[in-house]
């Protein structure tokens, strides 16, 4: 058994804690707290966040999944690494680029972190706070390679394509604020869609371009994954909570009533002269037209497929020459993914980890897990808040600057 880890997840709609270990290669899971969290958050495709979570709201979000977490392990935790997903983020690739020179010069290890520091020397990071860094491909001579050539002499040129990624500033400070009112240190922040890439991506699919499809509660992720890197990220203001709104808008129906229909739904039926029947909380009964229900879940889903597509094609990437992964819990509805894949003719693939809970809700924290996995992988560990230093093995294709 590995030593244990600590992480937050900040998502869009809650905040999950989580203290874990590794036997072999399943996730041991030794305490998890989540909470949900509003206040006030809004994204827009377009323009990014137009509203931030209050203050208050996150900090109660925060004391409230790590209080449970402890609880459950037995762990006081000082600190954490916190991991962000989309929303919150902005990925640029530059890359970075230095002269072999009159004398005989040859790849050295270091020469990575001075490409790196060479390729973020001009991106605009207006707003936002530097978190990493991947290496995606390198160039000798103007030869690609996927791995840094070490020991190979430059004749003419090195270069390296790099994969920054960065924090939108004003959410960073909210975060830190959150943990100091709860007597929390932060080690790093993390991006989420890295740690999952890394998680549910195959390694014999990463030497070349996959995309990552994180369907959430408010919003679905779409990331374009080279070599373990982030090429881009994007954000579809669409997720499991608006299947339900629909429902409820159009049928008057409480919202909560609208989830249970949604989760009852599955693709491909024939729900033609059906009702489902629904007792609200005052003990009211009402009969909904499943065929309506139907019709409405079927728009939104179209909606969200044509969305994906737009999305990875605005990439300069075809949608059906590369392996799509799939993963979250905001559309877990019975054959969804089926209806996806046929509906917009991508090569779908759905990933999900070994743990050791099996009776935890595996889609609504696989996030959450696949960041525990990642920090652990990479050598911290942190027990009762004393982190020892992450191993360079893996660490060293992460730096921060």
């Amino acid at each position: 058994m590995s030593k244990q880890t600590t992480i937050i997840e900040i998502g869009s709609s809650k905040v999950v804690c989580l203290v874990a270990g590794k036997s072999g290669s399943e996730l041991v899971i030794h305490g998890i707290g989540s909470c949900g969290y509003s206040g006030g958050y809004k994204y827009d495709m377009y323009r990014g966040i137009t509203e931030y979570p209050d203050a208050k709201e996150l900090s109660n979000a925060l004391r409230r999944a790590v209080q449970q977490a402890e609880h459950e392990s037995g762990m006081r935790i000082v600190k954490t690494v916190v991991a962000v997903n989309a929303p919150f983020l902005k990925s640029i690739v530059m890359r970075g680029e230095r002269a072999g020179g009159t004398r005989n010069r040859y790849v050295v290890e270091e020469d990575e972190g001075v490409l790196g520091s060479i390729s973020l020397r001009n991106t605009d990071r207006t707003g936002y706070v530097h978190i990493h860094s991947t290496p995606i491909v390198y160039y000798l001579d103007g030869v690609e390679s996927g791995d840094l050539p070490i020991g190979s002499r430059i004749d003419d040129s090195l270069a390296g394509d790099f994969s920054h990624v960065f924090i939108n500033e004003k959410m960073a400070n909210l975060i830190d604020e959150g943990l100091r009112s709860i007597g929390v240190e932060r080690i790093c922040f993390l991006a989420t869609p890295l740690a999952e890439a890394r998680y549910l991506i195959p390694n014999y699919d990463t030497d070349k371009n996959a995309v990552l499809i994180d369907v959430g509660y408010t919003h679905t992720d779409v990331s374009v994954i080279r070599n373990e890197a982030i090429l881009s990220l994007d954000v579809i203001p669409i997720g499991g909570k608006h299947f339900s709104s629909d429902i409820e808008l159009v049928t008057k129906i409480p919202f909560s009533n609208a989830e249970l229909i949604k989760k009852r739904y599955k693709f491909g039926l024939d729900y033609r002269g059906t009702t489902e029947t629904i007792k609200n909380a005052d003990g009211v009964v009402q009969y909904i037209d499943k065929e309506e229900c139907s019709q409405i879940i079927m728009a939104r889903m179209d909606e969200l497929c044509d969305y994906i597509l737009d999305t990875i094609e605005g990439r300069d990437i075809d949608p059906c020459s590369v392996k799509v992964y799939v993963t979250g819990g905001g559309i877990m509805m019975e054959d969804c993914l089926q209806y996806i894949a046929d509906r917009t003719e991508m090569n779908l693939v759905q990933s999900y980890p070994e743990i050791s809970r099996r009776q935890l809700n595996t889609s609504n924290n696989i996030s959450a897990f696949a960041v525990a996995s990642f920090v652990i992988d990479s050598g911290y560990s942190i027990s009762s808040g004393v982190e020892e230093e992450p191993k360079k093995t893996v660490w060293q294709k992460i730096f921060k600057k």
